[in-house]
């Protein structure tokens, strides 16, 4: 009996040998996991893939869920709804009904796009922002990274752009959703904001043969004028209508910035600076004479840029609190206007009247973000809904 169990052991057909083969079977299976895991994690390091596209792996067009979650993203792009900065809104995503919010906003060079998400869970959100070209066709610029629930992004070009937020599918939770916007460089004057700016990028010069080219920041003569970003000095002079003047190169953009009219200079060409150092003190030289004392502050690349936009400080978010939102409405008056931002001036999109249903996508201050039956995204005044 012992000669016939090596037998079949030595021959491939014993017991031990089964579990051997057993054994580097799944030893094999578990390398081959490693291995593509492996894989994936040393391709998304190099990638750096958004969390969109991580998410969307674990799913094919064949799971009708998922292809109905794409579609809505798909027809929320079509949105007409505009905002104004800075936004807040709070909500509910629906579990029932896939959830996509899609706005539109006017963003200025230098300008500095800050979105943050809060919800009260760990639903997986994806935020995903476009920008409108010449032919108001949408080129994906910035998309969040895994496990972040905020988005930041330097405006490099002027213009219309679309930012689209959408939670995995069957999120069931409550959301704040915040959009603002910050200035890229450091305020130029020291203790003053943009109350102190009184003369801005466009306006008239010389009985209207020229225009501003930057904007004046007013201050008492001697205030500190201080550098709006780390860089260096590359010369200080005192001629012409600026008078006593100071330009500054930022390594960051290959922007040159301009302090003209200054009292004094302190500065020197060649020296680096860090944000926050003075480079002179406010004045009035040059063609500024008969002027109250102020810095004209300027931007150039290869030509001239309004300045502002790189400098204003941050405006307060809009104050309001919601308990409880909901996901669903009724419209209860005889008609209810449907307008493309959150003012009454906004332009209307279509009527909505008595009893007609609609999906809440949102919360702002006095007006409920919803998408009706047929698809339209827009805004109703709150006390039209129940």
């Amino acid at each position: 009996m012992n000669d016939k169990l090596h037998l079949e052991n030595f021959t491939g057909h014993g017991p031990n040998h089964r579990r051997y083969l057993r054994y580097c079977l799944i030893l094999a299976l578990f390398l081959a996991l490693c291995s593509c895991k492996q894989m994936t994690s040393l391709s998304d390091a190099i990638t750096q893939p958004s969390a969109r596209e991580v998410y969307e792996r674990n799913y094919s067009l064949e799971n009708k869920a998922y292809a109905a979650w794409q579609n809505a993203f798909a027809n929320a792009l079509n949105d007409s709804v505009i905002i104004n900065l800075p936004y807040k809104q709070v909500g509910k995503f629906s579990s029932v009904e896939p959830t996509v919010l899609s706005f539109s906003l006017a963003l200025k060079e230098g300008e500095r796009l800050v979105v943050s998400l809060q919800t009260d869970s760990i639903t997986s959100s994806f935020l995903s922002l476009y920008k409108y070209d010449e032919s108001k066709k949408m080129d994906l610029l910035l998309e969040n990274k895994p496990n972040a629930s905020s988005l930041s992004y330097i405006i490099k070009e002027s213009g219309m752009y679309k930012l689209v937020l959408q939670p995995q599918l069957f999120a069931n939770t409550e959301y704040t959703l915040l959009i603002r916007r910050r200035p890229t460089y450091y305020f130029p004057v020291s203790g003053k904001d943009n109350s102190a700016v009184q003369s801005f990028w466009g306006a008239p010069r010389a009985g209207g043969a020229r225009q501003h080219e930057g904007i004046d920041i007013f201050a008492a003569r001697g205030t500190p004028v201080v550098a709006a970003t780390d860089g260096r000095v590359v010369s200080t002079r005192n001629q012409g209508l600026g008078g006593k003047q100071v330009w500054l190169a930022d390594g960051l953009f290959g922007n040159r910035l301009y302090y003209a009219h200054l009292d004094s200079i302190i500065a020197s060409a060649g020296q680096k600076v860090t944000i926050g150092d003075t480079l002179g003190l406010v004045g009035n030289t040059g063609n500024a004479k008969t002027t109250a004392p102020h810095l004209h502050f300027g931007i150039y690349k290869s030509k001239a840029v309004d300045p502002y936009p790189f400098v204003k400080k941050i405006e307060p978010l809009p104050s309001f609190e919601l308990n409880n939102p909901t996901t669903g409405g009724i419209i209860k008056a005889a008609k209810a206007n449907v307008r493309q931002g959150n003012s009454v001036k906004s332009t209307k999109l279509k009527t909505l009247k008595e009893q007609d249903i609609v999906q809440i996508l949102g919360y702002t201050k006095n007006w409920v973000h919803v998408r009706d039956q047929n698809g339209t995204a827009g805004y109703v005044y709150k006390n039209l809904l129940q």
